[in-house]
């Protein structure tokens, strides 16, 4: 029995094999990380698409802006544009400073690689915006 249980202890230690009387609280372990993990997962797709549904409405703000360079409109679409562009500045910094801290490394180069070209887009159309302001 002893030669048993040391087996099983060893087996254990490295990982490829659990003792019966250890199986459940293991299991629970493993449901409580992933499901921490899961809801990171789900927090962060939650958070890109805000800030995909904020760079859309910033973009339509500023294709409207420019529409009305020449009209008497044209300050407060800008302003509003403008503002709205802010807000996604302010999302894609913070989400991108979560993910430095709190993400991996596969992560953080997704997020980045799908988000940089369209965030110097955003900020080149502002500073047309800018200067095009009356």
């Amino acid at each position: 029995a002893s030669r048993r249980l040391m087996s099983s202890l060893r087996l254990f230690k490295y990982g490829t094999k659990i003792p019966r009387a250890f199986q459940h609280q293991y299991t629970m372990v493993r449901s409580f990380r992933a499901s921490a993990s899961m809801f990171k997962v789900a927090d962060y797709e939650g958070k890109v698409g805000e800030l995909n549904e904020k760079f859309a409405e910033a973009r339509m703000e500023i294709a409207d802006a420019l529409d009305a360079k020449e009209t008497v409109y044209f300050n407060e679409d800008a302003k509003i544009a403008l503002e709205v562009s802010a807000e996604v500045l302010d999302s894609y910094q913070e989400l991108l400073t979560a993910i430095e801290t709190d993400g991996d490394e596969a992560t953080l180069k997704d997020f980045k690689s799908s988000w940089s070209m369209r965030i110097e887009q955003l900020k080149q159309e502002t500073e047309l915006l800018k200067d095009h302001e009356h």
